[in-house]
């Protein structure tokens, strides 16, 4: 930098927010519709049309030759296809009006020019960032793509990369896929670096799953969640090359996130992934597959998919005897009791509960006899023994807060809340709900926080507290 510069970083144009359909004020998304209309008089944005072209101004972060050439397509293409083409890569955003110059004729050959001036070093570290998603750190870019710090500070120099005050680095979408091009000229060095991302990504999913069942858990819910894009590629990547080590370590890491954050749905979809990878892998049929049923099943239990949760949660237990996997199996023995309930078999949900109990104290897993005691519990104050039940879900509650999970005490407090209002006690009882709710929101869950509103609504109500 020379004496006296300053330097002013410049960001996109403004894009509309997601879901966003209504024309709104200068922005990328009226140079898109005016370029639009300019080459098409035709052109009109009808049935999800313009929430397309919004999304398109997202992928390119605003940049506006980017949002230029993509309306140039309007004549062609309608705005849902040019945004699939733009998910694709950069070919789309190139010329096809005449009048353009050499560096205005594509988003690439706007870039050349940048990557030419860059050292060897440079362009190997550039082209290798390109693995990443949502941003990365320093070490995490010096294990995947070798990239020491001072490379990274004159990438960032050439506004070639972004870098914030907490130590995160960014890529541009676009220049992003234009690095992963490069990247993609050898075919070895992409599989490499993508091994290095999925293993260094799978690492910390293992290394976070311990903390995300015990008093650590928002802790390791920041830290995953901060590189939740990365981890989320890793597996995608693993699934696609069929990298059983790595998908067996990321695995329950994975799904705690996910179910912590009651994003059941996007569960099944990765898990869907693996399942269809490990297919044709005879050594993946053992521990590693019913490990991934077992998840499935759980996943299938909290979308109502009863038929589907008990077959996986089946077959998972049987592809589990024999082995070490006991917390895996008390899981699965759980999601088969839960199943049995919400289909109104309460004799053999609460055999099944008692059978997991029994399980985890004799494995001495503390997690697994917090998450079971909860369970049982609240089928024992169902079954007419309010007095039993208040006993097993105080010891719940006792283990659940030794053990720091918030799932797990939320499960036997809420049972305790619903004890208290049957006996008239709605003062204990919204206290309990009141803890529930705050734990629902600490883990960010809106499912867990719209229940326990609810209860709270509910018991008000009893008290005769209309307020």
């Amino acid at each position: 930098a020379l004496r006296g510069e300053r330097v002013y970083h410049l960001e996109g144009l403004r894009c509309p927010d997601e879901g966003q359909i209504a024309e709104t004020g200068p922005g990328a998304l009226a140079l898109f519709l005016q370029r639009a209309r300019e080459v098409d008089r035709r052109f009109a944005c009808e049935n999800g049309e313009l929430e397309a072209a919004g999304h398109i101004c997202r992928l390119v972060e605003g940049l506006p030759l980017a949002v230029e050439l993509a309306a140039a397509w309007a004549p062609l293409r309608s705005c849902r296809e040019i945004a699939a083409e733009v998910e694709g890569g950069l070919q789309v955003l190139a010329a096809n009006v005449r009048g353009t110059g050499d560096r205005q004729s594509s988003v690439s050959a706007a870039f050349e020019p940048s990557w030419r001036r860059l050292g060897r070093e440079e362009q190997i570290a550039f082209a290798g960032l390109a693995v990443f998603r949502g941003g990365f750190d320093g070490p995490a870019s010096l294990a995947v793509a070798g990239a020491e710090r001072p490379v990274l500070e004159r990438l960032a120099e050439r506004s070639l990369l972004r870098h914030d005050r907490v130590g995160r680095y960014t890529l541009h979408s676009l220049l992003r896929q234009y690095a992963e091009a490069k990247l993609s000229e050898d075919a070895g060095k992409l599989e490499g670096h993508e091994r290095r991302h999925a293993a260094y990504y799978a690492e910390l999913l293992a290394r976070r799953g311990p903390a995300l069942r015990d008093g650590r858990q928002m802790a390791a819910l920041a830290e995953v969640g901060l590189d939740w894009e990365n981890a989320r590629r890793a597996w995608m990547v693993a699934c696609a090359r069929g990298w059983t080590d790595l998908l067996s370590a990321a695995l329950d890491g994975l799904c705690e996130v996910l179910s912590i954050r009651g994003r059941y749905q996007e569960g099944l979809s990765l898990l869907e992934l693996a399942a269809q990878g490990l297919g044709g892998d005879a050594r993946a049929q053992g521990e590693l597959t019913g490990r991934l049923l077992v998840w499935q099943g759980t996943m299938c239990l909290h979308q109502g998919m009863y038929d589907n949760a008990r077959q996986r949660l089946r077959d998972g237990c049987r592809r589990l005897c024999g082995t070490q996997a006991v917390r895996v199996k008390v899981m699965a023995i759980l999601g088969l009791g839960r199943t049995a309930d919400f289909e109104g078999q309460a004799r053999r949900a609460e055999r099944l509960a008692a059978l997991a109990v029994s399980w985890a104290r004799a494995s001495g897993d503390t997690w697994a006899l917090a998450c079971s005691l909860g369970f049982y519990g609240s089928l024992v104050k169902q079954g007419g023994r309010p007095q039993e039940a208040w006993a097993i879900l105080q010891e719940g509650v006792a283990t659940g807060r030794a053990v720091g999970d918030r799932r797990c005490l939320t499960v036997s407090l809420s049972a305790l809340a619903d004890i208290a209002a049957d006996h008239g006690d709605y003062g204990q009882a919204a206290e309990l709900y009141r803890e529930c709710l705050d734990l629902g929101r600490e883990l960010g869950d809106r499912y867990r926080e719209g229940v326990h509103l609810n209860n709270l609504g509910t018991v008000a109500h009893l008290a005769g507290n209309l307020s």
